[in-house]
């Protein structure tokens, strides 16, 4: 079915109001973020995309036909962006890897700690690197199993939302 010009503005009004919490917390992360000298939207997105991937995980482990490797994969996308989001608001550099261990090591450079014991780091590392292709490398995760890294990923995201407060 094809939807005219008009028709697809029509769906875009209608997800702001079905979304309506989305477009409050969204607009109020950027113009928090936006109102900080120099910093200007870049940390902002990557906090926005670290809470998109929580979320995901979040919805994720909450339906059946979920697989746990999805979920935990966007655990560990939500902590790689808290943390890439927490080196380029303290002028940091942006390290082009997955690798959560590392990311660590680098905020570690620039004088931050990450709130994350490196055990979990090492368990999450493998769902953005190892599983780009379907049972390669890695052991199944149940998404109940799975399901228990979102708080791991959700105190990235807060930590991320706290250094951007202070």
């Amino acid at each position: 079915e094809k939807v005219g010009k008009l028709g697809g503005v029509m769906e875009g009004v209608k997800d702001t109001f079905r979304h309506w919490w989305l477009v409050i917390r969204c607009s109020a992360i950027g113009t928090f973020t936006a109102i900080i000298p120099g910093m200007g939207p870049a940390v902002s997105q990557w906090l926005a995309y670290a809470q998109t991937d929580l979320a995901m995980a979040a919805a994720g482990a909450q339906l059946p036909l979920v697989q746990g490797w999805a979920v935990a994969f966007h655990c560990q996308q939500a902590v790689e962006k808290a943390f890439k989001g927490a080196l380029l608001f303290y002028n940091g550099p942006i390290v082009r890897t997955h690798d959560l261990v590392r990311l660590e090591a680098v905020l570690a450079g620039v004088g931050l700690t990450s709130p994350i014991v490196p055990e979990q780091l090492e368990m999450l590392t493998p769902f953005a690197i190892d599983d780009k292709y379907p049972r390669l490398k890695l052991e199944p995760i149940s998404r109940l199993d799975a399901a228990d890294l979102i708080p791991t990923a959700q105190l990235a995201v807060e930590w991320l939302a706290t250094l951007l407060s202070a």
